[in-house]
């Protein structure tokens, strides 16, 4: 009887541990989707990033979403031709020495047939609705997934002891506690003033800015009757690796002194992009549409978006939104934009002053401040004002 019961029990288990796979399945079956990749190259990854993009999720169903696809390396578009075929000669030549030293008496047979083989790539497009977590709270999730998370986990928390080691060193109770009162009247003084100084800016920002630097685009749209669609469209070129950009960034900040980031330059190219693109369109309307003052601003306002942890969701820590943002204002048209003039020291001008502008941005509260008045918003105020 005792035998028979214990039986009753393994399989009972083995119902709900094939019950629960289930459940799991059918749920990440409507959460992710798999295809092979499409014909066209480029174009219809361009198109499905688009749709991502642009069709709202349905929150009531789902917060997040995966779609994959596979295929030979570089048919996607999402690697370039260029990267493709270099990491497809890498690993022919691996191949091929594999291939002999495994079977160096068989000659051209059994290497061709290793060497045929193309290496595949697959492209995973994620989306989540951003009341689930912030970018730095989805890439720790996924990175918890990794084979060296456990590793990574630890590194992590050897730091902070150390740091914490560091920060208190050999002080007294005394010193500690007087040295904590002083960060504390500082901070203090930080928010006050940094508060009060920034709704001042943000109050300038909006007196001393006349007009939308795209509202010319808009107006010479609708005299040609185009209609604006007003849906997102992305486009994107293979402008350097992320090492190199580091290398410029560091080799730069010791040439001025500063310490310039890689988001300082990221945000320079985007302004000098937007400029570009607003004076070709004025260059190209001017026949149809003559005028005689420049429509293109000499200053931008951008919007940036601030983790207010750095980006790192320390061990332990919840998932959550810690996102806040500032405006800030950016250098627009230059005088080296117009027509390709100016000289080689242009570019470097143009990225010192995005970088004094987000830098003054990003030592204010400001990040803090849009976070919790948005927090305040969203959970006191009625819905049909949020």
């Amino acid at each position: 009887e005792t035998h028979h019961v214990k039986a009753a029990t393994t399989e009972n288990n083995g119902n709900d541990k094939d019950e629960t796979n289930l459940q799991i399945k059918a749920e990440l079956d409507r959460h992710a989707s798999e295809t092979m990749h499409f014909s066209v190259y480029r174009e219809d990854l361009r198109n499905r990033i688009e749709n991502m993009l642009t069709s709202p999720i349905e929150v009531a169903e789902k917060l997040w979403e995966v779609k994959i696809s596979s295929g030979a390396i570089g048919s996607s578009g999402a690697i370039s031709k260029v990267k493709s075929e270099a990491i497809t000669t890498r690993q022919q030549v691996s191949n091929e020495i594999r291939a002999l030293k495994r079977q160096p008496t068989k000659g051209r047979l059994w290497k061709d047939a290793v060497a045929d083989t193309k290496p595949m790539e697959s492209v995973l497009l994620f989306r989540s609705h951003h009341a689930l977590a912030d970018g730095a709270s989805i890439m720790a999730a996924l990175s918890d997934l990794c084979d060296e998370a456990e590793e990574i986990r630890s590194d992590i928390e050897a730091e902070l002891k150390k740091w914490k080691r560091g920060k208190q060193g050999k002080k007294g109770v005394l010193r500690r506690l007087i040295s904590r009162f002083m960060r504390l009247i500082k901070f203090m003084m930080w928010i006050t003033l940094g508060s009060a100084r920034s709704a001042l800016y943000q109050v300038w920002l909006q007196l001393t800015t006349r007009t939308n630097p795209f509202d010319a685009v808009r107006q010479d749209a609708e005299k040609k009757g185009l209609a604006m669609s007003g849906q997102r469209a992305i486009s994107w070129c293979d402008a350097c690796p992320l090492d190199e950009a580091k290398r410029m960034t560091q080799i730069l900040s010791k040439a001025s002194g500063s310490n310039i980031t890689v988001n300082d330059l990221f945000v320079s190219c985007i302004s000098a992009a937007v400029t570009r693109q607003l004076i070709e369109h004025e260059e190209f309307m001017a026949p149809v549409d003559a005028h005689s003052r420049k429509r293109v601003a000499r200053n931008i306002n951008v919007c940036i978006p601030v983790h207010l942890r750095g980006g790192v969701i320390l061990p332990n820590e919840s998932l959550g939104n810690r996102i806040g943002a500032f405006v800030t204002r950016v250098p627009g048209e230059m005088t080296h934009d117009a027509r390709g003039g100016g000289t080689p020291s242009c570019p470097s001008d143009r990225l010192m002053k995005v970088h004094r502008s987000l830098k003054r941005s990003k030592q204010s509260p400001a990040p803090i401040l849009s976070h919790y008045v948005a927090k305040f918003c969203s959970i006191y105020l009625p819905e049909q004002w949020t």
